[in-house]
C-alpha cells in the first residue's frame, strides 16, 4: 500500500514536471482560447427571465348557492353539468397559440435608450432597433453563418406561405412576414412549465434587457388568463345552446301532447269506453315522459346559464413578475468556461506532444 502510494506521487511529480516543461504550450493554447471566450463572451448578448408562478382557481360558488336555492323548491341541480376546468396539461399549447401570440406581438414594451415604448412586432423586424457590437456581427458571420443561411430559407418559406393567394374562395387567416417573424421570436422568449408535484405553474419570458423581460411576462400572463378565460366560456356558451334547442323541442312536444290530452279527455267527458281508457291511459303517460324531460331540460338550461357568467378561471399568484437584478448568462462565467477548456485542452495537448517525443527517441 505504501509501495502505491509513493509510486502515485511520483507519477503525479512526473506529471508536473511534464507540464511545467510544456508549459509554452499550454499558455498558447490558453490564450488562444482566451481569446475565443473574449469573443464569444462580448457576443453573447445578456439574457433576463422573468418567472411568474401561479395556481389556477375556479370559480364555483354561484352554482353552489344556486344548488341549495333549487333544492328549496325541490330540484336537484346536478354538478353533472360542469365538464370540469380546463387541464393544466393543455397550458403550454395556449401560451403557443397562434392568435394569443399574434395579439402579444403588437404589444407595446419599453426598451433602454427609448422613450416611448416599442410594439415587440417592430422592435424583430426594423432594423434601427436590431443593434448588435461587432464580436456579435463576427460570430453571426463566421461561426454561425450555417444559421444564417437556415434562418434566410426558413423566413423565405414563411413569407411564400403568408403572402400566398387564397384560389378557394375561403378565408384562411394568414401571417404578415413581420407578424411570422415576432411570432417565431417570441416562441422562442416564452416558456410554461407546469409543475405537476408541486401542483403550480410558472410562466417565463426571456428578453436581452431586465425590464422589457418583466414586461414580455406581464403580457403574455394578462393575454394567457384571457384566453383560458375566453375558451372555458366558449364552451359554456356551446352547451347552452345546444341545451336551449333540445328544451325548445322538448317545450313544443309536451305543450302538444298536454292540448291533445286536454282535447280527449273533453271529447270522451261523460261516456268512457274501453278504448278511450287505452287511449287516455297511452297519451297520459307519453305526456307525463314528455313533462319530465321537459323539466330535465328546464334544469339543465338554468344551470347552463349560470356556468356561462361564472364559467371564468382566476389564477392565485405565488410568485408576480419582477424585474431581474442578474442576467441569466454572466459573460465572466462565459470567458472562465472558454479558459479552463483552454487549460485543459493545452494540458493534454503538451502531455501528447511529450509521449510523442518519447516514442521517436525509443
Amino acid at each position: 500500500m505504501e509501495n502505491y502510494e509513493e509510486e502515485r506521487e511520483i507519477d503525479l511529480l512526473g506529471l508536473f514536471r511534464t507540464l511545467w516543461k510544456r508549459k509554452k504550450t499550454i499558455l498558447i493554447v490558453l490564450g488562444i482560447f482566451t481569446v475565443l471566450g473574449l469573443v464569444a463572451a462580448l457576443a453573447t448578448e445578456h439574457r433576463f427571465v422573468t418567472k411568474i408562478s401561479f395556481v389556477p382557481q375556479y370559480n364555483t360558488s354561484v352554482s353552489g348557492r344556486l344548488s341549495s336555492l333549487a333544492s328549496l323548491a325541490g330540484i336537484s341541480l346536478d354538478d353533472g353539468a360542469n365538464d370540469g376546468p380546463i387541464s393544466p396539461v393543455v397550458y403550454p399549447k395556449v401560451i403557443n397559440n397562434l392568435d394569443l401570440l399574434k395579439e402579444l406581438a403588437y404589444t407595446p414594451i419599453h426598451f433602454k435608450g427609448y422613450d416611448a415604448p416599442i410594439p415587440l412586432i417592430d422592435w424583430y423586424n426594423d432594423e434601427q432597433y436590431q443593434k448588435k457590437n461587432f464580436f456579435q456581427g463576427l460570430v453571426r458571420y463566421t461561426i454561425g453563418l450555417p444559421g444564417v443561411i437556415k434562418d434566410a430559407i426558413e423566413s423565405r418559406k414563411e413569407e411564400d406561405l403568408s403572402v400566398g393567394t387564397d384560389t378557394t374562395g375561403i378565408h384562411v387567416p394568414s401571417l404578415t412576414p413581420e407578424e411570422a417573424t415576432a411570432i417565431k421570436a417570441l416562441r422562442g422568449s416564452l416558456d410554461l412549465d407546469v409543475i405537476k408535484s408541486e401542483k403550480h405553474v410558472v410562466l417565463s419570458a426571456t428578453m436581452n434587457e431586465s425590464t422589457a423581460s418583466a414586461e414580455l411576462a406581464s403580457a403574455a400572463y394578462d393575454l394567457f388568463k384571457k384566453y383560458i378565460s375566453e375558451f372555458k366560456i366558449k364552451k359554456a356558451k356551446d352547451n347552452l345552446e345546444y341545451l336551449e334547442r333540445q328544451y325548445n323541442m322538448a317545450k313544443a312536444d309536451y305543450e302538444k301532447k298536454q292540448s291533445s290530452l286536454a282535447w280527449l279527455k273533453d271529447r270522451h267527458q261523460g261516456r268512457r269506453t274501453a278504448a278511450a281508457e287505452v287511449e287516455l291511459q297511452r297519451l297520459s303517460t307519453e305526456t307525463e315522459l314528455a313533462r319530465m324531460l321537459y323539466m330535465e331540460l328546464a334544469k339543465n338550461c338554468l344551470t347552463a346559464r349560470v356556468k356561462v357568467t361564472e364559467d371564468n378561471v382566476a389564477f392565485t399568484e405565488l410568485t408576480p413578475a419582477y424585474v431581474p437584478r442578474k442576467s441569466a448568462n454572466s459573460r465572466k462565467t462565459i470567458l472562465l468556461i472558454w479558459m479552463l477548456a483552454g487549460l485543459l485542452a493545452g494540458s493534454v495537448w503538451a502531455l501528447i506532444q511529450e509521449n510523442s517525443e518519447e516514442k521517436k527517441a525509443h
